[in-house]
C-alpha cells in the first residue's frame, strides 16, 4: 500500500514527491511537502513487515510509518543480487506485490511519474501505470530494466510511447533498437530527453532541443560495488528535473552521486554523512 502524508519530509523540491512503497512514483503539485496517496488494502491483506519513509532526507530517525502488505500468493519484492563476470545479476521472484498494483485509490494527476519497466511486467500494474499516464502527468520518466525472462520487446517499446524521459544502458538500447543510435531512438519515440549509461565510461544525456552532455567518473574513483549505480544516477536526474536545475549541472551531480555510491558496499548507505555531503554541496533544503 502507499504511505500517508509526511509534512516534515523535504528534499528541497520545487514540486513535492509522491513516494509509494512499490516502484511506481509520482510527484504531486502541492508546494514543498513530501506526500503519498493512500491505497486502500483489501480486508484479506496481512502485514508482513514494517516500512518507513526516510524523513527527513539522510537523517537517522525514521519518518511516518507506511504499510507493507501482501495478499494471496503475492510477496514483497525480492531481488537477490549476485555477480557474474563482475556484472550484477539478479534472481527476481514472481509473482510479487508490484505485480498487483491496482488503480483504486491511486492519485492519477502528478507532476512527475516515474516507473521501471520491470514493475509493469504484469497486466494489473501495467494498466494502472497507463491510467496514471493518461491523467495529466506533466513528466513521465521510464527506467528500462531488461531482466530475462521478465520482458517482452514490443511490450517495453509500448511503455516508451508517451514517455518524456527514458533511461537505459547501451546494452538495453541495442536490444530495443536496430541502430543502437541514441539520438535516433529518442526521435523515434518523441522523447524530451534520453539518459544513456555506459557503465564505467559514465553516461550521456541527449535532449530534443539538441543538447548532448557527457559525464564520466573521475579516474581515481574507487569501485567496490556497482549494484544501485544506475538508480543513484536516475534519482539525481529526477531531483534536477523537478528543481529545474540546468541540465549540465544535473548530469554532473548525478554522475558524482553514482560514483560515490559505487565506492560503498550495497545500493544504499546507512552512514548519514555520505548523503550530507551532497545535501550541503547542492544546497538542498532538508
Amino acid at each position: 500500500m502507499l504511505g500517508h502524508p509526511s509534512p516534515q519530509n523535504r528534499l528541497g523540491l520545487r514540486q513535492p514527491v509522491c513516494a509509494p512503497a512499490v516502484p511506481v512514483t509520482g510527484t504531486t503539485r502541492q508546494p514543498r511537502k513530501l506526500v503519498a496517496a493512500p491505497l486502500p488494502a483489501p480486508d484479506d491483506w496481512t502485514p508482513r513487515s514494517d516500512a518507513y519513509f526516510a524523513s527527513p532526507l539522510a537523517q537517522g530517525t525514521p519518518g511516518k510509518q507506511c504499510g507493507l502488505a501482501a495478499t494471496g500468493d503475492y510477496q514483497p519484492s525480492l531481488r537477490s543480487p549476485w555477480l557474474a563476470a563482475d556484472e550484477p545479476s539478479y534472481d527476481i521472484a514472481e509473482p510479487v506485490a508490484y505485480d498487483a498494483i491496482e488503480q483504486a485509490g491511486v492519485n492519477a494527476g502528478c507532476h512527475l511519474f516515474y516507473h521501471g519497466s520491470l514493475a509493469l511486467r504484469a497486466d494489473t500494474s501495467r494498466q494502472t501505470a497507463e491510467h496514471i499516464k493518461a491523467h495529466d502527468s506533466d513528466i513521465v520518466f521510464v527506467d528500462v530494466n531488461l531482466r530475462p525472462p521478465w520482458w517482452q520487446h514490443d511490450q517495453v517499446l509500448d511503455m516508451l510511447r508517451g514517455a518524456d524521459w527514458v533511461k537505459l544502458n547501451t546494452d538495453e538500447l541495442s536490444l530495443l533498437s536496430a541502430s543502437a543510435d541514441g539520438a535516433a531512438f529518442m526521435a523515434e519515440y518523441r522523447l524530451h530527453g534520453l539518459v544513456l549509461t555506459h557503465g564505467a565510461a559514465g553516461a550521456e544525456i541527449i535532449t530534443a532541443d539538441g543538447s548532448h552532455i557527457r559525464v564520466q567518473p573521475t579516474t581515481d574513483a574507487a569501485v567496490v560495488d556497482t549494484v544501485g549505480a544506475g538508480d543513484a544516477f536516475t534519482s539525481v536526474m529526477i531531483l534536477g528535473l523537478v528543481n529545474d536545475w540546468p541540465l549540465k549541472i544535473t548530469a554532473q551531480r548525478a554522475q558524482a552521486f553514482a560514483s560515490g555510491l559505487v565506492g560503498r558496499r550495497g545500493a544504499t548507505v546507512s552512514d548519514r554523512t555520505f548523503y550530507q555531503t551532497y545535501i550541503d554541496d547542492w544546497d538542498i533544503v532538508v
